[in-house]
């Protein structure tokens, strides 16, 4: 193809050159940072998976302590006024024995109220330390759960006759983002390896191309 005139021959040299600096950098960027951040994302999953089915399981656990076999049963039905009855029953000062995968020993309901919590918190904390390569909807879950668990722990009852209704609404919702966290998790393993072989397909082909 022949330029009309000198001109527009240097116009066209100068997009040519511009596309293969184009070409060449969104390779780059692709094999040396988009590349290794997916591949560390698709390695953490199955870590970060558990660490948040522990999330899930200690919500669950404690609501299966503190409210029994039979209301864990109905857990998924559970609404805010139900929940408020089953606290005003939980007196602060009374003791239980827990033999459970987390915690063991003889607490009063507040010490193994806060004591899971705690360990919700520090789930939670260890999770969100790789928010880099999380999900959206799974950081605004757990940090959901985390806020929640930092409102129980700001929370004290002083008096010993006190019962446990203060906790009640935050320990709702922390139930009810556990089940949309639980959601969330398996939307998301199911498209986990679909994605790890698209990506391993896409990185060949660029390799070989190269």
């Amino acid at each position: 193809f022949t330029a009309y005139n000198y001109f527009w021959y240097s116009f066209g040299q100068f997009v040519l050159k511009l596309s293969y600096t184009c070409a060449t950098t969104t390779i780059f960027y692709f094999l040396v940072q988009h590349l290794p951040k997916e591949k560390k994302r698709i390695k953490l999953h199955l870590l970060l998976s558990f660490k948040i089915g522990h999330i899930e399981n200690q919500i669950q656990l404690l609501a299966k302590e503190l409210f029994g076999d039979d209301e864990f049963k109905l857990i998924k039905q559970l609404t805010l006024i139900k929940c408020s009855k089953i606290f005003s029953t939980l007196e602060t000062n009374a003791t239980r024995t827990v033999n459970g995968f987390y915690i063991k020993g003889t607490f009063t309901n507040q010490e193994y109220f806060k004591a899971s919590i705690s360990n919700i918190l520090q789930l939670c904390d260890e999770v969100l330390v790789f928010n880099d390569v999380l999900d959206s909807k799974i950081i605004h879950q757990v940090s959901r759960i985390k806020n929640y668990c930092e409102n129980i722990l700001r929370l004290n009852i002083y008096k010993d006759d006190y019962n446990l209704f203060l906790y009640h609404y935050d320990f709702f919702i922390l139930i009810e983002t556990s089940f949309q966290l639980q959601e969330t998790l398996q939307e998301y393993s199911l498209n986990y390896y679909q994605e790890s072989n698209k990506l391993n397909v896409v990185a060949n082909k660029i390799k070989k191309r190269s």
